[in-house]
C-alpha cells in the first residue's frame, strides 16, 4: 500500500468519520458507459474529510446521498487511489436504491491489525450493473495512526436495557431480559460478562439474577446480551432490571430500569346474569350483572356486549373497574327493535392487554307494541 501525499488534510478525530457536506464534484470511475436503456442515478455532493482509525478498528465512515430514477443494486468498495486494492474493507457490500428517490447508505469499515501506518488518500466507489454510469466515486482521506484512540474507546463500558419496556407477563411466563453493550466510542463490545438482577418492586427481597451461567435461555451476539428466566413462582408485581457489565481493560459499569415489567394474572369473570327489571310502554329494561377479579388490582375496561346473531357484536355498556370478587351491574333499557332472540356477554381488558370473557347468554325479548 503506497502513501500518496494529501493537499491540505484536514484532520478529525475520532474513530467515525466526520462528513463534510461542502458541493464537491463527483467523479466518474473510468469505466465504460452502460447502455442508454439503464435507468440513471448519481450521489449527491458531498464530501469526506480526513479521518483518523487505529489498526484493529472499526466503525461507521459516514454517509452519502444515492438517488436514482428506478430501484438501483449497488456494490461498494473502498480503493486506494492509483491501485486495484481494497484501502479497507466495507460491510455491508451491497446496497438496493429505490425508484424515485434520495437513500442515506450507511458505509460502515474495518482496519485490520496489521495495516501499516500512514496517510491514504482513496475513493469510495459506488458500482452498478443495472443503471447509467456504472460507476460514481468520491475521495477520501484516511490516516491509520497509533494514537491511543483504542484506549479513550476503554474508558467506559455503556450498557443500556432495550427490553422489556414496561410490558405485562403473566406469573410463568418465559422473560427475556436485551441489553446492549458499547464502549466510549459507540461501538458494540462482545465477551463481556453481563448480568441481570430482576427485582420485584413489592418484595425485593426475592429478586433473582439472570446470567451467562444461571439462566433458562441465553444468547449474546454482536454487543446483544439476551438472558431468559422462567417467572413460575416469582413474586408478583411491576419489576426492577439492575444491569451489571465488566470487561478486562474496562472499568465496570451498571444501569438500572425502574417498572420495566409486570408480573401478574389474568382477569377472571364468573357468574354472568340477566334479570328482568321493569316496563314500561314501548321498552323494557333489564340488569346485567358479572362478578369481576383482578387479583393484581390492575384496572380493567369491562364491556357488555349485545349481538343479534353472535357475530357482530355492539358494546352497550362499560365501566372502569378494580377489585376482587365485585360484583358489577349494569341496566340497559331495550326498545321494539330489539326484540326476538338476542345475545349478551362480558368482556374485560387490564391495561396490560390481558382479558377474560363469559360465553354469551340467550335472552329473547317480546316487547308489546306501543298503544295509541
Amino acid at each position: 500500500m503506497s502513501t500518496p501525499s494529501l493537499t491540505r488534510p484536514v484532520m478529525i478525530s475520532g474513530v467515525v468519520v466526520a462528513i463534510s457536506m461542502m458541493s464537491v464534484a463527483v467523479a466518474l470511475a473510468e469505466s465504460n458507459p452502460s447502455p442508454s436503456s439503464r435507468a440513471s442515478w448519481g450521489l449527491h455532493p458531498a464530501s469526506f474529510g480526513m479521518f483518523t482509525v487505529t489498526p484493529n478498528s472499526s466503525g461507521r465512515i459516514g454517509t452519502i446521498f444515492v438517488g436514482s430514477s428506478s430501484t438501483v443494486p449497488l456494490n461498494v468498495s473502498v480503493f486506494e487511489l492509483g491501485t486495484a486494492a481494497e484501502l479497507i474493507s466495507v460491510n455491508p457490500v451491497a446496497f438496493v436504491l429505490p425508484p424515485s428517490g434520495v437513500q442515506k447508505v450507511y458505509v460502515h469499515y474495518t482496519i485490520p491489525a496489521t495495516a501499516p501506518i500512514g496517510v491514504y488518500a482513496g475513493k469510495l466507489l459506488f458500482m452498478s450493473t443495472t443503471a447509467t454510469p456504472n460507476q460514481l466515486s468520491v475521495g477520501l482521506a484516511l490516516n491509520v495512526t497509533q494514537r491511543p484512540f483504542l484506549k479513550q474507546c476503554n474508558e467506559s463500558l455503556i450498557p443500556a436495557i432495550v427490553e422489556p419496556h414496561g410490558e405485562g407477563f403473566l406469573q410463568g411466563d418465559i422473560v427475556t431480559i436485551s441489553g446492549f453493550l458499547t464502549n466510549g466510542c459507540g461501538q458494540p463490545v462482545e465477551d463481556a460478562a453481563v448480568s441481570y438482577l430482576l427485582i420485584p418492586e413489592n418484595s425485593p427481597s426475592l429478586a433473582f439474577s439472570c446470567t451467562k451461567t444461571v439462566n433458562d435461555g441465553y444468547v449474546e451476539d454482536g454487543g446483544w446480551y439476551n438472558c431468559t428466566r422462567d417467572t413460575t413462582n416469582r413474586p408478583k408485581g411491576n419489576y426492577t432490571v439492575q444491569m451489571d457489565a465488566a470487561k478486562e481493560g474496562y472499568p465496570p459499569n451498571s444501569t438500572t430500569e425502574i417498572d420495566i415489567f409486570n408480573l401478574g394474572n389474568e382477569p377472571v369473570l364468573a357468574n354472568p346474569q340477566v334479570d328482568f327489571l321493569s316496563a314500561s310502554a314501548c321498552s323494557e329494561s333489564y340488569q346485567f350483572s358479572v362478578l369481576f377479579t383482578d387479583a393484581d388490582f390492575n384496572t380493567n375496561t369491562l364491556t357488555l356486549w349485545q349481538s343479534a346473531d353472535s357475530i357482530t357484536w355492539l358494546p352497550i355498556g362499560q365501566y372502569l373497574i378494580v377489585g376482587i370478587s365485585t360484583t358489577v351491574y349494569f341496566v340497559h333499557e331495550f326498545s321494539l327493535e330489539d326484540n326476538g332472540l338476542n345475545y349478551f356477554k362480558f368482556n374485560t381488558t387490564d391495561e396490560f392487554g390481558f382479558t377474560a370473557e363469559t360465553a354469551p347468554l340467550n335472552l329473547t325479548l317480546d316487547i308489546p307494541a306501543c298503544n295509541g
